[in-house]
């Protein structure tokens, strides 16, 4: 393991499911968090996680009592609000004829025709979607937690696994991880358990709530006192001043349009932190556009430092990969560390990858992960508690 920072380790206290509500055999494990949600795990090689995953921080999120029937074959678990019934050590997935021949799970439901059977591979054809990952892309709009069928179901399965020390790691190969939400029409308690388990959304700060300035162009000293003078001028307040690319190089040689960059141009910007002082005098916040997914290139300012310590000696550009944790630690340090010492308030990270998967592999996902646990540490994270602000 390589040592990221104390910031980044885990507190293990909560991310186990209580052992009394959680039921095992070889090759299966099925864990009731609440009355409304239910983890199934199968594992062809009898490996189950008890670590937190990206999407998944707590697994003991109260106290339930579930009511148990089973023999050497079947299992039986009873909540107030549903019933599971499974075919000890089978997979979950039944056949295409009786896809519930394995394991279903039934809606407990005041309202008789409401009282539906979930299954693995179940359409759920009836939810009502959830969030868009990016408007730059072209996607559809992904599963969310809330259906008219009173029931939905989250795939952990590919998610990475958050180690000890805050670095990521692959699932178990084959591992099925499927939480499923049985909650009718009591929405307000499925989202408590949904915000329990994953995290409660981050407070942002107030001045983020204040009036925005971003445009694509070029600034340099010179513009930016002219736009604070309009501004005041115009007797409209200014709570927040987003640079966008091109307040790094981006034109070094033969490379052109670069959109990673950590360093200020310093033909726009001699002096960036007297420019971000003239911000701060008047209460205004300073954010830059960061996108690290074109790598670290030799012209920035220290590139040499890096480069040496990661082992690159050919002068080579250091390709981006947020799931090094040696190389999120120089980037953190080195490169985004410094910008902060200039008075940086937060980054907008914008570097999503266009052919990106909902897994939540997507780079700017992860690397936005990091920038968090960087300034908070997964602990804080776990309880819901940040100071960072993120766009993007």
């Amino acid at each position: 393991m390589y040592p990221i920072g104390k910031q980044f380790e885990v507190d293990y206290t909560r991310v186990k499911c209580n052992d009394k509500a959680s039921f095992k055999g070889k090759f299966y494990r099925i864990s009731v968090l609440s009355d409304r949600v239910v983890r199934l795990e199968y594992s062809p090689s009898g490996q189950f996680v008890d670590r937190p995953t990206q999407l998944v921080l707590r697994r003991d999120i109260g106290t339930v009592n579930p009511e148990v029937r089973q023999d050497n074959n079947f299992i039986e678990i009873t909540t107030k609000c549903f019933s599971l019934t499974y075919a000890k050590e089978k997979s979950f997935i039944g056949s295409k004829v009786d896809p519930m021949r394995n394991l279903k799970i039934t809606l407990i439901s005041r309202e008789r025709d409401r009282n539906k059977d979930w299954y693995v591979g179940h359409p759920e054809a009836r939810n009502l979607k959830g969030n868009l990952v990016s408007v730059d892309v072209d996607t559809p709009f992904t599963k969310g937690l809330y259906s008219l069928d009173g029931f939905a179901s989250i795939d952990d399965s590919n998610n990475k696994i958050i180690m000890e020390d805050g670095t990521l790691a692959d699932p178990p190969k084959d591992h099925v991880d499927i939480y499923v939400f049985m909650y009718d029409k009591d929405f307000r308690h499925a989202l408590s358990d949904y915000f329990k388990m994953t995290g409660f959304p981050s407070l942002i700060p107030r001045y983020a709530l204040g009036n925005w300035w971003s445009r694509n162009i070029t600034y340099d000293d010179a513009s930016v006192k002219d736009l604070i003078r309009s501004f005041e001028k115009k007797r409209i307040p200014l709570s927040v001043m987003l640079f966008d690319n091109d307040w790094h190089y981006r034109n070094i040689g033969n490379v052109q349009g670069l959109k990673s960059g950590f360093s200020f141009n310093s033909e726009l910007f001699p002096d960036p932190k007297k420019m971000i002082e003239q911000f701060h005098s008047r209460g205004i916040r300073v954010g830059l556009c960061i996108n690290p997914t074109e790598g670290i290139y030799p012209f920035e300012t220290y590139y040499k430092q890096a480069s040496e310590y990661l082992g690159i000696n050919d002068n080579s550009i250091i390709q981006f990969d947020p799931l090094n944790p040696k190389l999120l630690d120089v980037m953190f340090k080195m490169f985004l560390h410094p910008l902060e010492a200039y008075g940086v308030d937060f980054f907008w990270n914008d570097g999503f990858v266009v052919s990106f998967n909902v897994v939540l592999r997507n780079d700017a996902i992860v690397l936005n992960s990091g920038l968090v646990q960087e300034v908070c540490g997964v602990g804080l994270l776990q309880k819901g508690i940040t100071d960072v602000f993120l766009v993007g």
